[in-house]
């Protein structure tokens, strides 16, 4: 399992070292810790002229970048899905890179059941 996880990271890392320009990047849960240290390494890449960020409160996703595009998103809630999904409709005909590193906890407060359990 660690093997394929490794895989796409460098699959990952060496698309950003690639020679795309102007394209569009997606990072889910991009608000603190691993999101936020890859929408870092995205703008220092160059290669995106949009980054849309998203994070259940978009007001946690702090950047001056331009680049930098905040989106609130629930995805617990089809209709915030709905509505994150038109935004970048809206700004962009094609997302060329999209990483999730947004989790959900499975709890009776949300609902969510594990698949499976330890």
């Amino acid at each position: 399992m660690w093997g394929s996880v490794l895989s796409g990271w460098v699959s990952v890392l060496n698309y950003l070292n690639g020679d795309h320009v102007n394209q569009s990047a997606l990072i889910q849960g991009g608000a603190g810790g691993l999101g936020r240290a890859l929408v870092d390494r995205i703008l220092e890449s160059g290669r995106f002229d949009r980054v849309f960020v998203t994070a259940r409160d978009a007001s946690r996703i702090v950047s001056e970048d331009p680049r930098v595009v905040p989106i609130a998103l629930d995805l617990t809630d089809d209709a915030s899905i709905a509505e994150a999904a038109e935004t970048i409709r809206a700004l962009t005909d094609h997302v060329h890179l999209a990483i999730t590193t947004a989790g959900l906890l499975q709890d009776d407060a949300t609902g969510l059941k594990p698949e499976k359990k330890l």
